[in-house]
This record gives structure tokens, C-alpha cells and sequence, in this order.
């Protein structure tokens, strides 16, 4: 075990290691703070530079970029309105479709129904030129 005196002496020590630290920490904040101010005068400089025609540039882009992103949402908004459009239209051409198939098929029904008709006039027309003739032949008969 050591003695008081030992003890102590460590205990000295360490106190003096705990200063030295402090004092390297509190000489590493004020050089840290140097910089600190350093780099703030040095943005400050730079800001004092700039031209108050780039800084209006600056404020006209930040303007127009707002101006944009209103438009932007108009469009969007409108974009939103068109795809429901599209949809709608889509559904009707649908049944657009249907309609003209339905159609198509009732002409092609109707064409059938006209060739058809045009068969049996063609017929009773004949029929009538015939009982015409068998008219005429009876009534030459009778004179």
C-alpha cells in the first residue's frame, strides 16, 4: 500500500495532468472561437461585396421560382382534371364501340333482308309480266 505522502504526490500530479488539460481545452475554445469570428467576418465581407445587382437577380429568382411552382400545381390540378377526362371519354368510345358492332350487325341483317326482297320482287315481278301476257293472250282471244 502506498503511503500518505506517495498518495499525495499522485494526487499532485493528477491535478496538474487535470490543469494542463483545462488549460489545452480552454486554449483550443479561444482558437476555435478566433476562427469562428474569422470565418463570420469573412462571410460578412463577402455578403458586403456582393453586387446589389446579384442580390435583386437573387430575389427575382426566388420570386419566379415561386411564380413556377404555383403554375406547377396548376398544371398538376389541370393534369388531374385531363386523366379524368381521358377516362371518361374512354368509357364512351367503349360503348361507342358496342353501339357501332350493334349496328353493323343489324345492317348486315338488313342487307340480307334487302337481297331478299329484291329476290322476291325480281320474282313477282316476273310473275306479273307472265299473268300479263296470259291477260293480254286471253283478251286477244276474246276480241
Amino acid at each position: 500500500m502506498a503511503t500518505l505522502t506517495e498518495q499525495y504526490e499522485l494526487t499532485r500530479k493528477e491535478v496538474k495532468l487535470l490543469e494542463a488539460n483545462v488549460t489545452v481545452e480552454k486554449q483550443g475554445r479561444v482558437e476555435l472561437e478566433a476562427e469562428n469570428t474569422n470565418l463570420r467576418q469573412k462571410i460578412e465581407l463577402l455578403n458586403n461585396q456582393l453586387d446589389p445587382a446579384h442580390k435583386l437577380n437573387y430575389k427575382n429568382i426566388l420570386a419566379k421560382n415561386k411564380e413556377l411552382e404555383s403554375v406547377n400545381k396548376q398544371l398538376l390540378t389541370s393534369n388531374t382534371y385531363l386523366k379524368a377526362e381521358v377516362s371518361a371519354l374512354s368509357e364512351e368510345q367503349k360503348k361507342t364501340d358496342s353501339t357501332y358492332s350493334a349496328l353493323r350487325q343489324e345492317c348486315a341483317l338488313l342487307n340480307q333482308d334487302k337481297e331478299y326482297m329484291s329476290r322476291t320482287n325480281a320474282e313477282l315481278t316476273a310473275r306479273a309480266h307472265r299473268a300479263e301476257e296470259r291477260l293480254d293472250a286471253v283478251m286477244v282471244e276474246l276480241d
